[in-house]
């Protein structure tokens, strides 16, 4: 079962368009100038921030919204999404408006660093490590960065109004022997001020004020240690490779994209979204197009199954039960219930519209389409009235 699990799960993916595994990617033609995402593998023994890409130990890259993400595994934790994002990074230029889900790289502070960034806005035009100072009259909400007395804080809570950004003390511990006027965060967030001395195994929270005097919520941290960012930017925390080579062999007089990250296939677009046929050519990890920029709608490999359609579910847990049933049971019958099941259900999915259907009316007549969309200027060719997939 479990051998067969993920090649199941895969092919019933691409087999269909689902819409919980339906994406949509903005990509950037490759340059000379461009690199590549190459995220560390996990490590068990790492605090990791929000926007912090990590690798498996399959390969597959997973991303952290979550502050202070320590021990939880990708995959095995809803602590990690599966990173669904572009692949190739472009150098950061100051006469480009980025769209949100764009990879920048910008040169660090010393000489041979940089650091990656994800807009997080629509006709981005921040320059990404020009951090906001801090304002007593913001409210700023949690991982919001600022900077303040020369260095860079991360807001740890939500509503985070007129708390001047300080290093907060270490965290209540029974086992510690606290005298007067030590300080600590207990768990409710707050800052605690020890009255006496010989404070040892009375938790704050559960003090009458007799050992403990509460001060202010605990509001900010330099630690991890923080790159500057903007508001629109959110820094990645991963590593670059370069672009090999084999791009500029297949470039040719038109622009090279690299594929999103966990792609299966390209997603056909509905009829009524549909527009003028493309030129994309797919070629292993590429696809070669004359656009100047590609918005790409593809099928996720999605692998979270509590993100998936519940009738996604029963369909792969059917199809595992149909490829396993003959060796496991050796009945025929069974085996032809299970077909019969499967495809019920996707049926039923296809009813309910968890599967997106192709266009119910035949595509428009080349004849038509070619005065519709401006003729050769468009990109429009015979090879492009084919839709593709993997």
């Amino acid at each position: 079962m479990a051998r067969n699990y993920d090649i199941v799960r895969e092919t019933e993916l691409t087999s269909h368009i689902w819409r919980t595994a339906k994406k949509r990617v903005f990509l950037r033609p490759i340059d000379t100038n461009s690199r590549i995402l190459a995220p560390k593998q996990w490590e068990v023994n790492e605090t990791y921030l929000p926007g912090a890409v990590v690798a498996d130990e399959n390969g597959d890259l997973w991303i952290s919204w979550r502050a202070d993400n320590y021990g939880n595994e990708p995959g095995a934790t809803n602590a990690w999404d599966s990173y669904y994002g572009p692949m190739a990074v472009q150098q950061w230029s100051e006469d480009v408006s980025y769209n949100a889900g764009e990879l920048v790289w910008k040169q660090g502070a010393s000489a041979g660093t940089f650091v990656v960034y994800l807009s997080l806005a629509t006709s981005n035009t921040d320059t990404p490590d020009t951090a906001t100072a801090w304002s007593a009259t913001t409210t700023y909400g949690l991982n919001d960065r600022v900077s303040y007395g020369g260095n860079f804080w991360r807001s740890i809570i939500s509503n985070n109004l007129n708390l001047t950004p300080a290093e907060p003390p270490n965290d209540y511990s029974d086992s510690v022997e606290y005298d007067d006027g030590d300080t600590v965060v207990a768990s409710d967030g707050f800052i605690y001020e020890a009255t006496t001395n010989d404070t040892i195994g009375v938790d704050p929270i559960d003090d009458d004020g007799t050992f403990w005097t509460k001060g202010i919520v605990a509001a900010w941290s330099m630690d991890p240690e923080l790159f500057s960012a903007s508001p629109k930017w959110m820094p990645l925390y991963a590593d670059l490779t370069n672009v090999p080579g084999d791009w500029l062999y297949i470039k040719g007089n038109k622009n090279v994209f690299r594929l999103p990250a966990n792609i299966l296939r390209r997603a056909r677009l509905n009829y009524r979204e549909r527009r003028a046929p493309d030129d994309y050519v797919p070629m292993g990890d590429y696809i070669v197009s004359s656009d100047a920029q590609i918005t790409l709608d593809f099928c996720a490999n999605i692998k979270d199954v509590s993100k998936m359609d519940t009738l996604l579910c029963e369909v792969i847990a059917a199809k595992l039960a149909w490829t396993t049933c003959e060796k496991l049971t050796g009945s025929r019958a069974l085996l032809s219930d299970l077909v019969s099941i499967h495809k019920k259900y996707i049926f039923d999915a296809s009813a309910i519209n968890a599967i997106e259907m192709g266009p119910e009316e035949p595509d428009e007549d080349e004849f038509i389409l070619v005065r519709e969309y401006g003729g050769a200027s468009s990109g429009f060719s015979q090879a492009s009235t084919n839709w593709w997939g993997w």
